[in-house]
């Protein structure tokens, strides 16, 4: 039996693949708040860590 992923309307035009979400973050928030000392949060509905923040964020030119 398959799982059936529930969006929420508001939430359609969220990706689906978690390196997408991590793009969308690094392009929203440009770099890692400061007031998240544990090194990871949530971002539509994904965990993002530090390091995959920082890594996508260089890879783009923006860290």
């Amino acid at each position: 039996m398959s799982e059936v992923k529930q969006v929420h309307p508001s939430q359609a035009h969220w990706p689906d693949e978690h390196n997408e979400v991590v793009k969308c973050a690094v392009r929203a928030l440009r770099k890692w708040p400061a007031e998240l000392e544990s090194g990871r949060m949530f971002y539509m509905g994904e965990r993002v860590t530090r390091e995959e923040f920082e890594r996508v964020a260089k890879a783009e030119g923006r860290a």
